[in-house]
């Protein structure tokens, strides 16, 4: 299994992980329910920011497969905070079948080492919080909490 950076061929079997993905995390939480044209939107997603410079996109591949990816980005924060940029990880997602087999481990090492040739000492990242496996990976790999999101969710009025 190698970590390349993903190029344009790629992107299909990129959004087939994405896919299955997000099918897990909408099992977890209905508010990851994928809409009907998600995978293009995904799709045009990805493929700008395989382009974009301040953004890494790796692609884990096992015989021609692509088996995971994970996607870093450069995020300015508002102009009132002494640091003025950080390495984030927008998506990391293995197939199910080559979870827990390091390749995790292998793409994160990828993006912390780019972020660090970027002069970033910080990364942040979300995880689901009915998510325990994805927390406890990024529990292990050294992440903290600092911030808690909470969201209310009212009804439309009918």
């Amino acid at each position: 299994m190698k970590i390349k950076i993903a190029k344009i061929v790629h992107v299909p079997q990129m959004v087939e992980v994405w896919k299955e993905f997000m099918d897990y995390h909408g099992s977890l939480d209905a508010h990851f329910k994928r809409r009907e044209d998600a995978h293009i939107n995904f799709e045009k997603y990805i493929k700008s920011l395989i382009v974009f410079k301040d953004s890494r996109v790796v692609a884990a591949i096992e015989g021609g497969e692509v088996v995971g990816f994970a996607i870093g980005v450069i995020v300015g924060y508002p102009p009132v905070f002494k640091r003025e940029l950080h390495g984030f990880i927008d998506t990391m997602a293995v197939k199910s079948d080559y979870r827990r087999s390091g390749i995790g481990e292998k793409m994160l090492k990828n993006l912390l080492a780019w972020f660090k040739k970027r002069g970033l000492d910080r990364i942040e990242l979300r995880v689901a919080a009915r998510n325990p496996i994805g927390y406890a990976f990024w529990k292990k790999s050294g992440f903290k909490d600092y911030l808690h999101v909470l969201y209310l969710e009212r009804k439309p009025p009918h």
